[in-house]
């Protein structure tokens, strides 16, 4: 750089500057969050013909996640299911983490849902557990399957760690 402007020097400390302001922001938002370290994970997603196929239950070291019927369903008539939340060891549910069910677009057929996305606030949710109650409808009697992608962080002292798990459960309405 022996013949380097000064302009052109200015320019390279300016964007070097720039560079440096930017990754220090972006540190600076992790240690906001809260957590020292994340492992995010990728979505487990596999969709055909816009349904989704999923799990009843992810059983991992540091969650315990799952989809029940909520009993007798009726065709024609509101019925749930459950989503259930627990933490696991030193983890905690993340309260800062946007939780929430999107469920499967469109609907299986028959089926409609009382809400497309169910949200952390629809919930009953503590430091280690929770539950997520899922409204829908089945237009006559039969089988169908309920679910979608269930997007959720646990904490600990050490790490968070996000997951987007693909639930779905098999419900008859009468």
């Amino acid at each position: 750089m022996q013949n380097a402007s000064p302009t052109s020097i200015r320019r390279r400390n300016r964007t070097v500057g720039t560079l440096c302001l930017a990754a220090v922001s972006g540190l600076a938002i992790l240690v906001a969050a809260g957590c020292k370290s994340s492992e995010a994970a990728p979505a487990n997603t596999r969709e055909t013909a816009g349904n989704v196929a999923g799990a009843a239950k992810f059983d991992k070291d540091q969650y315990k996640v799952e989809i029940k019927s909520g009993g007798a369903c009726a065709a024609g008539k509101e019925c749930k299911v459950e989503i259930s939340l627990e933490a696991k060891g030193e983890f905690h549910i993340n309260d800062k983490y946007p939780l929430k069910m999107k469920l499967t677009d469109p609907a299986p057929d028959g089926v409609s849902y009382t809400k497309a996305i169910v949200k952390k606030e629809d919930g009953t949710f503590k430091e280690k557990s929770g539950t997520l109650p899922i409204g829908f409808t089945v237009a006559k009697a039969g089988k169908a399957k309920i679910g979608g992608t269930f997007s959720f962080s646990v904490c600990s002292d050490a790490n968070c760690v996000m997951e987007k798990v693909d639930l779905e459960v098999e419900v008859e309405a009468k």
